[in-house]
């Protein structure tokens, strides 16, 4: 299994990197989420979907219709980690603020990316929702993460723990699409192992699955309340491209990906880092 074809935010330049630029500072993420990067290796596809998108993060649209779907889910637990996981596990308490840093910034970007990007496949367009409440105030500069390593260059235990735990609620016979968050915590395979252990009798038993069908169907919802607020979105050969790649990530990695982060997130208790 490999992932998708993308280009990494340190091989971008030209007009890519200044789309990836301004993707960040709307967001306000430190990292540019794969489905964008994915879409830059079409001639005008990332264009025309942050085109399209643009306005929905900008005027606080998806932040607001994202906060109310997120609080609307009912997802399975994890139950919660014990402290003793992470120094058995030989990690830190800065690897441990790390973690759960890298889970809140995933967290926010596929909570927005979810509701923005079914707001540019909505056939259909929703008034039941307020008008686009005022922008969001700058955000204080985030915090940088590590750079998101390719599978090849993660050792051959950690490739097999990726693929492994990737495969909790994919769709079946859905193409292969590995998640960037399993690669990004790939610094850490043990804490991998763990989260894959916790993981393994929600998608045996389908609580998992219901989730991830639960999720789809409320970024669906959200997702036509805030398609009035998108930009153009002219047909040709880049929107054909972007529109197909948008459909394939909400059904197999953001709607999937959405309460497998909070899950993980959850599993901490708010001050169980490990002493330095």
């Amino acid at each position: 299994m490999t992932s998708v074809a993308e280009i990494p935010e340190p091989q971008a330049t030209g007009r890519i990197a200044e789309l990836y630029a301004d993707i960040r500072d709307t967001q306000g993420l430190p990292i540019v989420n794969l489905i964008w990067r994915h879409l830059a290796t079409e001639p005008d596809a990332l264009e025309w979907a942050w085109t399209a998108a643009r306005p929905l993060y900008a005027s606080g649209v998806a932040a607001r219709e994202s906060a109310v779907l997120l609080q609307s889910l009912s997802l399975p637990t994890l139950g919660r980690f014990p402290i003793g996981m992470a120094g058995a596990l030989g990690i830190s308490a800065n690897d441990f603020a790390g973690i759960r840093r890298m889970l809140e910034t995933y967290n926010k970007g596929n909570g927005l990316n979810l509701v923005a990007l079914s707001a540019l496949t909505a056939s259909n367009v929703s008034h039941d929702a307020t008008e686009a409440p005022p922008p969001p105030e700058p955000e204080e500069g985030t915090q940088p993460l590590p750079p998101i390593p390719a599978l090849g260059a993660l050792d051959t235990d950690t490739v097999d723990l990726v693929h492994a735990i990737n495969q909790f609620g994919m769709p079946a016979g859905s193409a292969p699409l590995v998640a960037s968050l399993y690669r990004h915590l790939g610094y850490w395979p043990g804490y991998l192992a763990v989260a894959w252990a916790g993981l393994a009798p929600l998608h045996k038993d389908g609580q998992l699955r219901s989730a991830i069908d639960a999720t789809l169907t409320a970024g669906a919802h959200h997702g036509r309340i805030a398609a009035r607020h998108r930009g153009p979105t002219a047909s040709g050969t880049a929107s054909h491209f972007a529109r197909t790649a948008i459909s394939h990530f909400l059904d197999t990695a953001i709607s999937r990906m959405v309460p497998i982060g909070l899950m993980l997130r959850d599993a901490f208790e708010p001050d169980d880092a490990p002493r330095a």
